[in-house]
């Protein structure tokens, strides 16, 4: 048995097939480069990469690369990893408003609070305008006061 990780660039260079590029995504690790070879078969490959590095973008981008595939296009490695990174950098951007978010409700709190408005006033601000449930913003509220629930 051989380590496909540690076969030479010479040896990997043989293979032509969608292998290739599992061979040469596995050697090269954090420094690969994805080349312009199509991808014959996106199942198999994506899920050997997955299985291989357990890595869940593989699997989780397959029905797209299909559904291209089924327009017409053709699949490399090189588009298939653009939309891990298109993926990654959404939920990125995603996870960066909503702490942005958060971040404007606490705001909002502390100077409500100095402003000495009610409670119900404050938390029906959170539930109607930043979109909280009414656990989460009792729970904003007591964060942001430094008011203690104690149970029992």
């Amino acid at each position: 048995m051989y380590s496909m990780r540690n076969l030479p660039k010479e040896i990997r260079q043989r293979f032509t097939s969608d292998m290739r590029v599992v061979l040469d995504y596995l050697a090269e690790g954090e420094l690969y480069t994805p080349r312009d070879q199509e991808i014959k078969d996106i199942e198999t490959t994506m899920r050997m990469l997955h299985a291989l590095t357990g890595e869940t973008n593989f699997i989780d981008n397959m029905k797209q690369l299909r559904a291209r595939r089924e327009e017409g296009e053709e699949i490399t490695m090189g588009y298939a990893v653009s939309m891990f990174v298109e993926r990654g950098r959404q939920q990125g951007i995603k996870e960066g408003i909503k702490e942005e978010e958060m971040r404007c409700a606490e705001a909002f709190v502390k100077e409500t609070v100095k402003q000495k408005q009610t409670k119900e006033y404050i938390t029906g601000i959170l539930q109607a305008c930043f979109q909280l449930g009414e656990e989460e913003a009792d729970n904003l509220y007591r964060e942001c006061t430094g008011i203690r629930l104690v149970v029992g």
